[in-house]
């Protein structure tokens, strides 16, 4: 008996010792979760509605990525009207790719595979545009407006390039990285492929 009031008086100690949340705080955090709740479901909705990608309302999946995504779209409409001219897009690219030394028709197989010529195109994992840009891809490209047609065609034809001089010309892997990033693709060797990835490729080579 005396040990159950020893473990209960300890018990009782060291709750009494964990951190509490102030009311204040707690009060606030109440107040915050349906308004942080109403972005989430936004973005998502933004993302899905807009720009045509696959996510869930309630999905955290990349939202720092899908925020910057919708904040730039958000802020290209403003300035740019959309260009849905399929015919003229296709134009911009394969100028782009000629620009740049890769083979138009290569570039425009993966514009369409990407986004279907759409120049809102978001997808579930922030990517942007007619090329679907990662944020820090086009920050690396120096994309400033990934929804601007001239910019993301000129950054994804560049991702392209290097992608095809990291591989030695070997499209399959060049493609392969593009969608699934080059730390999936070894330069060398025997790799493995997502089944999304093996399908993406498919698409543009096969």
């Amino acid at each position: 008996m005396a040990r159950r009031k020893r473990s209960r008086r300890r018990a009782r100690k060291r709750l009494s010792l964990s951190p509490r949340i102030p009311k204040s705080l707690q009060s606030s955090l109440c107040q915050a979760a349906p308004v942080l709740l109403a972005a989430v479901v936004i973005i998502n909705g933004v993302v899905r509605y807009v720009g045509g990608g696959d996510t869930h309302p309630l999905s955290l999946l990349r939202l720092p990525e899908k925020s910057r995504a919708v904040g730039l779209l958000l802020l290209h409409t403003f300035v740019h009207p959309f260009r849905s001219d399929e015919q003229a897009l296709q134009a911009v690219v394969a100028r782009c790719a000629t620009t740049h030394g890769i083979n138009p028709q290569l570039a425009l197989a993966v514009t369409r595979v990407e986004s279907s010529f759409k120049p809102h195109a978001i997808s579930g994992t922030g990517a942007m545009g007619l090329m679907q840009l990662m944020p820090d891809t086009a920050d690396a490209y120096g994309v400033g407006d990934p929804f601007d047609v001239e910019q993301n065609a000129t950054g994804g034809v560049l991702l392209l390039k290097d992608l095809l001089k990291r591989y030695k010309g070997d499209f399959r892997r060049a493609l392969a990285a593009y969608n699934a990033g080059p730390a999936s693709i070894p330069r060398a060797g025997r790799y493995g492929l997502p089944d999304e990835t093996r399908r993406y490729v498919a698409k543009i080579l096969d």
